[in-house]
């Protein structure tokens, strides 16, 4: 159906058209679709819907969903970053951050060696905050809470961080019921 709709061109359907197994027909197809524009994507959704396959289409809608979260996690941690850097670089304390950032695998020695490099805290700071930029989101949720066991909680609150959830509804509930 998707063909028809504008989707793929001839030469994209006969190129999977040949392909000997349904797997490799199925594979060829799905990386095609993840190349053109999310209107397409839709288009092959709702083409998988009149084939009775509407299942799979919640399937891939889910899985696209799922991956526009993580992008948006992946680039909400930056422009945090950005947002708060020259606070975060006047208040933070780094030597005691660089250290669990190295045992946790964040921070390798060479970047340690370029923080510890600049000639006053504000610019080791800059330096540290630039290079967890950088770094993947998995990385920056490692630093926030670096920042909670370094006694820095109110910054890694900042960037959005909120380490125990569940003991402040605790306290809440406690301090309500008093």
């Amino acid at each position: 159906n998707a063909e028809y709709m504008g989707v793929l061109s001839n030469n994209c359907v006969q190129l999977i058209k040949s392909r000997p197994t349904s797997l490799q027909k199925n594979c060829d197809l799905i990386d095609y679709i993840k190349k053109r524009p999310y209107k397409d994507f839709e288009v092959f959704c709702e083409s998988l819907r009149e084939s009775n396959q509407g299942r799979l289409a919640d399937l891939f809608l889910f899985l696209e969903d799922s991956r526009s979260e993580i992008k948006f996690d992946r680039h909400q941690h930056k422009v945090l970053l950005t947002k708060y850097q020259h606070k975060l670089a006047t208040e933070m304390e780094h030597e005691a951050l660089i250290i669990i950032l190295q045992s946790e695998l964040v921070l390798n020695s060479f970047g340690i060696g370029i923080i510890r490099s600049k000639t006053n805290s504000f610019d080791c700071n800059n330096e540290l905050i630039e290079q967890i930029k950088k770094r993947p989101y998995s990385d920056f949720k490692t630093f926030c809470e670096s920042l909670v066991q370094t006694n820095q909680k109110h910054l890694a609150e900042l960037l959005g961080l909120n380490p125990h959830p569940h003991l402040e509804n605790l306290s809440r509930q406690r301090s309500s019921s008093l």
